[in-house]
């Protein structure tokens, strides 16, 4: 009778402390996932930031600058460095994006191979 009841109780406990470590994994995967995405946000962030202060520093030198040339230098030169931290900014999310997408698709090959392999264990 104790013999079938660990034949029994041993893979109960086997399958439970899989899932419990399964469920960590999955977790702290989740966890994983929320970061990338709040630094692409805070990027794009402090990028409007910066393009916001370059047109108001090309909008304080068209009102204080005494000539019209030194106008439309400044202007010009805002209008490039806005030009720059668009594509800076495009550029920055794009990597980050393509990061974010190749760490979600390994992790996901991982959970495969990890479904797998319990999945082989348990036939």
């Amino acid at each position: 009778m104790f013999y079938v009841l660990e034949s029994i109780f041993l893979p109960l406990q086997r399958q439970r402390r899989d899932f419990d470590k399964l469920t960590q994994q999955l977790v702290d995967q989740a966890e994983k996932d929320i970061v990338p995405r709040k630094e692409i946000e805070q990027t794009h962030q402090r990028l409007e930031l910066k393009e916001k202060q370059l047109g108001e520093l090309s909008d304080a030198m068209k009102t204080y600058s005494p000539s019209e040339e030194m106008k439309k230098k400044y202007a010009e030169e805002a209008r490039l460095a806005a030009l720059e931290a668009e594509r800076f900014r495009n550029d920055v999310l794009r990597r980050m994006e393509e990061e974010f997408e190749r760490k979600k698709r390994e992790e996901k090959e991982r959970e495969e191979e990890k479904k797998k392999k319990l999945a082989e264990h348990y036939k």
